[in-house]
């Protein structure tokens, strides 16, 4: 659960730095999931480099994470009205 909670916090403390990146014909990704928070749209995605990656509006990497994590999805699972990031 703390995992969730510092993703969301990542994802809205984002630096504008972040690489940009284009994810429309990407055919290495495996899974993934968009959510809004805070008006924003951010996309998390797992590719078969085994990288998870978060992605905001701009297409820039907010969060990215080398591990296996076969499922994720956005929920609000602490029901405070902002989505977190749910990694298996």
């Amino acid at each position: 659960m703390r995992f969730s909670a510092i993703l969301t916090l990542v994802m809205i403390l984002a630096s504008a730095n972040s690489n940009s990146q284009d994810l429309s014909n990407d055919s290495t990704i495996l899974v993934s999931d968009t959510a809004t928070i805070k008006e924003e749209l951010f996309t998390a995605i797992y590719k078969t480099d085994e990288f998870v990656s978060i992605y905001n509006s701009s297409n820039k990497i907010v969060f990215k994470s080398k591990g296996y994590y076969p499922s994720l999805e956005f929920k609000d699972f602490d029901n405070n009205g902002i989505k977190d990031l749910i990694i298996n």
